[in-house]
């Protein structure tokens, strides 16, 4: 009996000292990057980095940080809103709340309890991904409820998969050190969108959404500024070519009745070519217009080459002049358009189409990422 006491409180201190130090290491080798001091000392607070279910937890601790600009909105507003020369342009540190596939709802949800944490938020960039308007996006991406702080402490520290992460973390650091390969990007040239539903029904319940958000941030008396994500020229000519193109005026209007915007989703020298080095795909560009979009969000500079402001008084003009330009961009690219159009990849192959480019020779302490790609794309 007494050898049993023995053993069994071995065990106990055993269980006890590997709990601990299973703690410890996870604590310090942090593989989500949460760590107290590291979220202090960050420019800007990346959701984009953060497992889906550790949304909150992440937001919660974040509390003690003051954040007074954020963004939110899906993939394609984390593609263009590169937040690092944004706290270059001002100072100021933001919170990037852009999830890929983030529905409307879910982006009501998350920027609901966001507020709630960081009450000194005075800014909000309402990215609009047309694409996502046309879909009804399962509500999964985010838990239901914040966390607790037991749950927010095992999901840091003494869960498997955080252990797993930590080693991997581990294994990865050495990899890199060993494997020094040349950067490549992947770029999904075919990239089409089919919808099965009825967008219009899907344009009705985001629309209701919108009110609840535009209303969250009035009765908070918080600056908010929206804006429609850039869409590359194939987008919207293969919408006009099959017939459709009327949803996506119809999604600005509903959109013009709530509130005034910045339009971005038209054709204009920045939708077009180079597709392999500016587009991820039709609706995802990468960060080559990053300044002149803050000139035009942050410090209001009229700007037609990148963003057009609308309203419910001018929108029917703009949508008129807008389906000029595609109907004028068909005309002098048919052939291309007529290919990218009548590709007929199902969906399973249009999601693994693509193939590995490498980065243009850019001028020096350039890169994708970089403001000075924008003085790159004078060269074409």
């Amino acid at each position: 009996m007494m050898n049993k006491k023995i053993n069994n409180l071995y065990f106990l201190i055993s269980y006890i000292l590997i709990s601990v130090l299973l703690i410890l290491f996870n604590y310090f080798i942090d593989p989500y990057g949460l760590g107290k001091e590291k979220i202090k000392k960050l420019e800007k607070l990346n959701l984009n980095s953060v497992p889906k279910d550790m949304i909150y937890t992440y937001v919660n601790k974040t509390k003690d940080v003051n954040v007074e600009v954020v963004s939110i909105g899906t993939s394609s507003a984390y593609s263009l809103f590169y937040s690092d020369l944004f706290h270059c342009y001002t100072a100021n540190k933001i919170a990037i709340l852009s999830l890929p596939e983030l529905s409307s709802f879910e982006i009501y949800n998350l920027l609901k309890y966001f507020l709630e944490v960081h009450p000194e938020v005075k800014q909000v960039y309402v990215a609009v991904d047309v694409n996502t308007y046309f879909y009804n996006l399962p509500n999964k991406n985010l838990p239901k409820n914040p966390t607790n702080l037991l749950q927010d402490f095992i999901k840091l520290y003494y869960s498997i998969d955080v252990s797993k992460l930590s080693i991997k973390k581990i294994l990865s650091y050495f990899q890199k050190k060993l494997n020094n390969q040349d950067d490549r990007y992947y770029v999904n040239t075919k990239r089409k969108y089919f919808y099965h539903e009825d967008i219009n029904d899907c344009i009705r319940k985001n629309i209701i959404k919108l009110k609840d958000i535009n209303s969250l941030l009035l009765s908070k008396n918080i600056n908010a500024t929206y804006f429609f994500s850039p869409l590359h020229s194939l987008y919207l000519s293969n919408m006009y070519m099959i017939n459709q193109l009327d949803k996506v005026e119809n999604l600005k209007r509903e959109f013009a009745k709530i509130t005034p915007f910045y339009d971005m989703a038209y054709i204009n020298r920045h939708t077009k070519e180079p597709f392999q080095y500016f587009w991820v795909d039709v609706i995802h560009p990468t960060p080559f217009i990053n300044d002149k979009v803050y000139d035009v969000l942050v410090y209001k500079q009229p700007n037609s080459e990148i963003a057009v402001f609308v309203d419910s008084k001018n929108i029917e003009e703009v949508l008129k002049q807008q389906r000029k330009l595609i109907e004028k961009y068909i005309v002098e690219n048919s052939a291309y358009v007529e290919e990218y159009v009548n590709s007929n990849l199902t969906e399973v192959e249009v999601e693994s189409y693509g193939e590995l480019r490498k980065k243009p020779n850019l001028p020096p302490d350039c890169s994708l990422m970089d403001k000075c790609i924008v003085e790159y794309m004078g060269r074409f």
